[in-house]
């Protein structure tokens, strides 16, 4: 995630049986909001702009909206009041 919008540029490959793994596991869709939750850019969020076919990695948790519209739930999740819980929660050695 960059910035607030999926970038495909740099991404890894995995076979399809891994793909299909993670697709039963959780399945990204339109609108869905994506947070990364482990590492440097923890807090970082994107909405899903289109049903696109990719895996999530654990470090990016995926938020199914259902009684609250998507855009403003990642306005809201990148409001200062939030990033900063956020960072001041955060704990962790090499990776928050």
């Amino acid at each position: 995630m960059r910035n607030g919008y999926l970038d495909f540029g740099n991404c890894d490959f995995i076979s399809e049986e891994n793909y299909l793994k993670s697709r039963e596991r959780c399945c990204p869709e339109f609108n869905d909001l994506l947070i990364v939750s482990v590492g440097g850019t923890i807090g970082r969020t994107s909405l899903i702009p289109e049903d696109s076919f990719f895996a999530l990695v654990r470090s990016v948790a995926l938020i199914k909206p259902l009684l609250i519209n998507s855009s403003y739930l990642k306005y809201s999740m990148d409001s200062s009041l939030l990033q900063d819980s956020i960072h001041t929660r955060k704990r962790g050695g090499a990776q928050p």
